[in-house]
């Protein structure tokens, strides 16, 4: 889904390899490179309509009026309230293109024996041919509980890049 959103956000077709997961349904079963040629994107506020097809290019000032004359804490509550929401987003003006590379990856929590083991082993392949990564993002689905589970799977995933 992520991806998915990633494609759709920047206007790039999406490839008839990516496969969309539905739930805690595995789609990805080895890491797979995505490469998309993107340019820096302007968002527009989430909560009034009037702003939707405006780019923000607001100077510090004018930051307390994009968000509608909420607190920040008021804000951050009605955008998260909003089951609806979604970016929108323009094109800065004269802005370059570059390459946006995203491994995708299989998950950990795995139910057949050493699955996880195996999927740590090949994102690190896939990270020692890649030769360097800037970031790692790490998806949580909505809903989901932040118990013992989810702190073993982060912490497995924290460790295979420490």
């Amino acid at each position: 889904t992520f991806l998915a959103l990633m494609h759709d956000m920047f206007g790039v077709a999406k490839p008839a390899s990516l496969k969309i997961g539905a739930g805690n349904e595995s789609t990805t079963m080895k890491p797979t490179l995505y490469c998309l040629k993107v340019a820096h994107l302007n968002i527009a506020p989430f909560l009034e309509e009037p702003f939707r097809d405006q780019p923000l290019d607001f100077a510090p000032a004018q930051e307390e009026s994009s968000r509608q004359g909420l607190t920040h804490e008021q804000f951050v509550e009605a955008f998260c309230d909003r089951g609806d929401y979604e970016a929108n987003v323009v094109p800065c003006r004269d802005a370059s293109t570059f390459d946006l590379e995203i491994v995708d990856t299989p998950g950990y929590d795995d139910s057949t024996a050493h699955k996880d083991e195996e999927h740590a082993y090949k994102v690190l392949q896939a990270m020692q041919e890649l030769g360097s990564v800037n970031a790692i993002v790490f998806i949580v689905g909505k809903g989901i509980h932040y118990g013992g589970s989810f702190q073993r799977v982060f912490l497995q995933y924290w460790n295979t890049f420490d």
